[in-house]
């Protein structure tokens, strides 16, 4: 019994680990694309900048994720890259997005400094743009 509950601790590790770690790949390639990245053309870096994957049916982003961000454009001068992932496919492999919604917040520099696949709440996204500029949050 042990042995077993010493192998399912073993494969969460592993599983924690290797998510972890693709998060962190994933941050570094997009990163270094920022500079040349057709969805940041025009964009205005000086300020808090989301970029938002998408698609038509995607019922959460619709009745939860757009309402999180109109609550937090009430108190930030927010900015927001909508991308449509069924319309630029090319735009969510670059990006890595494998399920909608997926946000990135970026810093000054058009890096990501948090990725979120699944529905982020607006007090989490205020926390993460804090972490992107104390002077953001």
């Amino acid at each position: 019994m042990l042995e077993r509950l010493l192998i399912l601790v073993g494969v969460c590790a592993l599983g924690f680990f290797t998510y972890q770690g693709y998060t962190f790949w994933q941050k570094r390639r997009i990163g270094a694309q920022a500079a040349t990245d057709p969805l940041l053309t025009g964009v205005d870096l000086s300020r808090p900048t989301i970029v938002f994957f998408t698609t038509p049916e995607c019922v959460a982003c619709r009745t939860v994720q757009v309402p999180a961000f109109e609550d937090l454009q009430q108190h930030i001068n927010l900015q927001i890259i909508r991308v449509d992932a069924e319309a630029d496919p090319q735009a969510a492999s670059r990006w890595g997005v494998f399920s909608v919604p997926t946000t990135f917040v970026l810093d000054r520099q058009g890096h990501p400094s948090s990725i979120n696949r699944g529905v982020a709440g607006e007090p989490l996204l205020r926390q993460q743009l804090g972490k992107a500029d104390p002077n953001w949050a």
